[in-house]
């Protein structure tokens, strides 16, 4: 288990999406004999929610594009404007991609730089983040 956050990828970490690892616990077991697996049986996705760059921010922006009295009513952004500017600093998703790397799982940076995606097996996503 992590230690407690005391820091901004600490904490990312720490709000991984205890569901994906609810699933993998399982997949996880000292069976004798396991039954052959496909590859999805085996794979597990699990998504690390990465702290933002503005939470308040972001949340002011929400609200001005779905109030009918603002300026900025209906002028959405594109996922791309939205992780440039409210997504998680470089500094951040970095240290988690390569934390979860280091523990055998491929992790990728979703484009809205909000979360991570690290996928594994079973047993390396269960030992990363259960």
């Amino acid at each position: 288990m992590l230690d407690p956050p005391a820091s901004p990828t600490r904490r990312a970490i720490a709000l991984l999406l205890t569901a994906a690892v609810a699933a993998v616990a399982p997949a996880v077991s000292d069976a004798a004999s396991p039954p052959p697996a496909t590859r999805l049986q085996r794979e597990a996705d699990a998504e690390v929610l990465l702290e933002l760059r503005t939470q308040s921010g972001l949340e002011q922006f929400v609200r001005s594009v779905s109030d009918p009295a603002a300026a900025s009513y209906r002028h959405y952004a594109t996922v791309e404007q939205l992780a440039k500017r409210y997504g998680a600093t470089r500094a951040t998703s970095s240290a988690v991609t390569a934390w979860l790397g280091a523990r055998g799982l491929r992790a990728t940076v979703g484009p809205s730089g909000t979360y991570v995606l690290a996928r594994g097996t079973r047993a390396a996503v269960a030992r990363a983040l259960g």
